[in-house]
């Protein structure tokens, strides 16, 4: 985990729940909205825009997530993303509770 937010294009399957997860509850990505097609051109209930979806709406939506992620909405979700890696890092570590609780999965197996 590099510490650089991402910029997450949902398109199908799970993917839209990932990039709410990351933007929304993780705060450490920016979602494209813009790029939404067929029927994904709608209200977004959770914040209650509505994509335009053209080609000038993509464009200028790329330029504001640049610019945010250079900014203080960027700090922020790098600072999240550092504090996320030693969380990870903790629980993958030798004594960690991912790490054994996969260790007590796999002995079951």
């Amino acid at each position: 985990m590099a510490g650089i937010p991402m910029i997450v294009w949902p398109i199908s399957a799970e993917q839209p729940l990932n990039a709410i997860h990351l933007t929304d509850n993780l705060d450490v990505a920016f979602e494209l909205i813009e790029v939404r097609h067929g029927a994904g051109v709608g209200k977004i209930y959770r914040t209650g825009r509505v994509p335009v979806a053209t080609v000038d709406a993509v464009k200028a939506e790329m330029r504001d997530v640049l610019e945010r992620a250079y900014g203080g909405e960027g700090a922020r979700k790098r600072a999240n993303l550092l504090s996320l890696r030693k969380k990870l890092q903790a629980a993958w570590s030798e004594n960690g509770v991912a790490r054994r609780d996969v260790e007590a999965f796999l002995n079951d197996i």
